[in-house]
């Protein structure tokens, strides 16, 4: 999975945004409002580099820890693009994220999401499928599609 991504401020690269947070999301197995409050975010901070110049770039970082997910995203801009967080927009960033953070000589933002909660669900029932597995009692583990299998 990727680590770190570099998005055109434009239609295409907001279809690479959605792509990359969907596989973030798959692969993290984070809940729903997890992925909306990530995807929203990201989007937002994809429109502001798009509403100045199509040339600009977003560049995205994460980090997976234990306690959640940080993203920093720095906004690339040509010489005479100037970006600008607006009051609602940077409310609804702080709404979204658990912290959020914006460096405006650098056009940085950074933004947090208390994900511990999940992760320690499950690493819990990680640890009780081991223990099963090691007394010896084996169950089916039910897939999402399991059902679609008689089809």
């Amino acid at each position: 999975m990727n680590k770190h991504i570099a998005i055109q401020a434009n239609n295409h690269g907001f279809r690479a945004l959605e792509n990359f947070v969907e596989e973030l999301s798959d692969s993290l197995q984070l809940e729903h409002t997890y992925y909306g409050n990530i995807m929203t975010s990201l989007s937002l901070l994809h429109e502001l580099a798009h509403a100045n110049d199509e040339g600009n770039h977003l560049v995205v970082d994460f980090e997976v820890s234990h306690e959640g997910l940080l993203f920093d995203v720095v906004i690339e801009t040509s010489e005479n693009s100037d970006v600008a967080l607006n009051e609602s927009a940077s409310l609804l960033l702080d709404r979204l994220t658990d912290n959020f953070k914006f460096d405006t000589e650098k056009v940085q933002f950074s933004m947090f999401f208390d994900t511990k909660s999940v992760f320690s669900l499950m690493a819990k029932n990680r640890a009780e499928h081991l223990k099963s597995y090691l007394k010896g009692t084996t169950e089916k583990i039910t897939k999402h599609n399991d059902s679609l299998q008689g089809y």
